[in-house]
């Protein structure tokens, strides 16, 4: 009679959700971000927070790269499962060389500032001036440059491009190369004193969104739980940042991550975060804002860097796994 008793006892535990999640082997996603601050904030906190490890996923290799071609490269080698990207990763699947790539949620819009010297202090000083710009043909460089013709006016500016992290372009700033920087946020000025935001452009926040999660059709459709438990987890560490009581575990994590100045990233998080701006970076449940995405696409068509014009942006759109992890 008791070992009836037991018998059913473990056959109703293991007829009940929390024990079935308890009793998943852990599926192992191997991850690529693009940079290692604000586009990496939702990840840090799902770690933080120990989302993955209760989702029942297990980080595995995890590399931090700089450049669309590496992001896609990463993901169509194998060497990655799922990656952090800007919008012009896309490109390859908008020009018809890929038909793999997919959008599957997103960790920031676009949180971008001009940085100059402190003797500039409005726009119409560097008319005719040098502005570095991040590398050509790249969604950042595309985005930036309708930021700065906004601001500067268009024509009335020339253009440095320099690829990779921020602190290229703000060292030719101190060099004399350029005249302004425009950067990602945030930026640690510790090495470069005597520099200035001239301006965040926070509308660019909610007018383009150029922070992706994106992963392959196969890998997908290979391992869908795995992306529901991810997206899951990914969704509670974007919240997980933007609860203010976690403020300076939030700050913490991006001074770890970046590396950056503990006043740089307070100032990031008051002012993504704590602003008008705030649930854009991070966003909020990791959901992507499919028209500041759309706007992003149009700059890139705009720029000639997605030739075909045809592309319809909701072609590389799947948001059922988020939405499948949010109704969880």
């Amino acid at each position: 009679m008791n070992a009836v008793r037991v018998l059913l006892t473990l056959l109703l535990i293991a007829s009940s959700g929390s024990a079935i999640v308890a009793q998943t082997t852990p599926q192992t996603v191997n991850i690529a971000t693009y940079g290692s601050t604000l586009g990496s904030w939702c990840v840090y906190g799902a770690e933080a927070g120990g989302y993955f490890t209760k989702n029942g996923i297990k980080i595995g290799n995890t590399v931090v790269l700089y450049g669309d071609p590496a992001i896609v490269s990463a993901l169509t080698s194998g060497q990655a499962d799922i990656v952090t990207a800007g919008a012009a990763s896309i490109i390859p699947a908008a020009n018809g060389q890929s038909d793999q790539l997919v959008v599957i949620g997103s960790t920031e819009g676009s949180p971008v500032s001009l940085i100059t010297p402190p003797s500039i202090t409005s726009p119409a000083q560097l008319v005719g001036k040098t502005i570095a710009l991040p590398a050509h043909n790249t969604s950042n460089e595309a985005i930036g440059t309708a930021l700065v013709n906004a601001y500067v006016g268009k024509d009335k500016w020339k253009p440095l491009y320099i690829g990779g992290a921020s602190t290229g372009r703000l060292a030719a700033v101190v060099s004399g190369q350029a005249a302004g920087a425009y950067i990602n946020d945030p930026v640690d000025r510790g090495d470069f004193a005597g520099l200035h935001v001239l301006t965040h452009f926070g509308a660019s926040q909610k007018l383009y969104n150029n922070g992706l999660v994106m992963s392959t059709r196969n890998w997908l459709k290979a391992n869908p739980d795995a992306a529901v438990r991810f997206m899951g987890a990914l969704a509670k560490g974007c919240d997980f940042v933007l609860d203010p009581k976690n403020r300076s575990a939030a700050i913490d994590l991006l001074v770890k991550g970046g590396p950056l100045s503990e006043t740089a990233a307070a100032d990031a998080y008051d002012y993504y975060v704590a602003s008008p701006f705030r649930g854009n970076t991070p966003p909020v449940d990791g959901r992507l804002d499919p028209k500041a995405f759309a706007n992003a696409v149009q700059l890139l068509k705009d720029e000639g860097i997605i030739t075909n014009a045809a592309f319809d942006y909701r072609s590389v759109l799947d948001f059922s796994y988020l939405d499948k992890a949010l109704k969880k």
